[in-house]
């Protein structure tokens, strides 16, 4: 089954864009709900060349008033179809906010440089009424020199998502929950404006 995100949200805000529309979720991709259904939400980028990723770190967001709303339980990274990173985050009907206690969260990974130029990002639901995923952003490590994925949306050929529901808890594994890099109003911002803004306290 194929999908897309939310009315008035944009697939390409996860990747640094600033296109949605929906009141209060202005650069972050808001996909849309299978309610009380566990769902594989899937995004296939392709980049003109091949490049060369050592890890990533995606940023997570529940709603705040609704905890569990928008989570993500697990997320997975591939190369063509090589699964280069999968971490669980919950188990079913859980929280950030339980779990984690904030509701917002970074993800960091790495892992052996891995080259390609087709990668695909998954991200499962939790089964709750409001399940749609919340993606404030996806930023990519990559050789020779650190950079974002809203660098490499540039030279992406092609842009697909995809949606299936599908049944059963994931496994369990650890998770990494990284500092808070930069605050504003309604919390951290993108990793890209954390930087921006250390390398000026510097």
């Amino acid at each position: 089954m194929l999908a897309g995100p939310t009315t008035s949200s944009d697939i390409e805000d996860m990747f640094g864009g600033t296109f949605t529309t929906l009141a209060g979720e202005t650069g972050r991709t808001l996909f849309s709900d299978t309610p009380g259904m566990v769902t594989d939400y899937s995004v296939t980028f392709t980049t003109d060349s091949p490049i060369t990723l050592t890890g990533y770190n995606l940023y997570l967001a529940e709603d705040p008033a609704t905890p569990g709303n928008r989570s993500v339980t697990e997320f997975r990274l591939l190369e063509g179809s090589t699964t280069v990173s999968d971490v669980t985050l919950l188990n079913l009907g859980e929280t950030y906010a339980g779990q984690y206690g904030s509701f917002k969260l970074e993800l960091s990974d790495s892992f052996a440089p891995v080259t390609g130029s087709t990668f695909t990002a998954i991200f499962i639901s939790n089964d709750l009424a409001a399940n749609g995923p919340r993606i404030e952003e996806l930023d990519a490590t990559t050789v020779p020199e650190p950079a974002t994925l809203p660098m490499v949306l540039g030279a992406l050929g092609a842009l697909v998502w995809r949606r299936t529901v599908r049944k059963g808890t994931p496994p369990r594994c650890q998770v990494f929950k990284g500092p808070v890099l930069a605050t504003s109003g309604d919390g951290w911002k993108s990793s890209k404006v954390a930087r921006e803004r250390l390398k000026k306290a510097a």
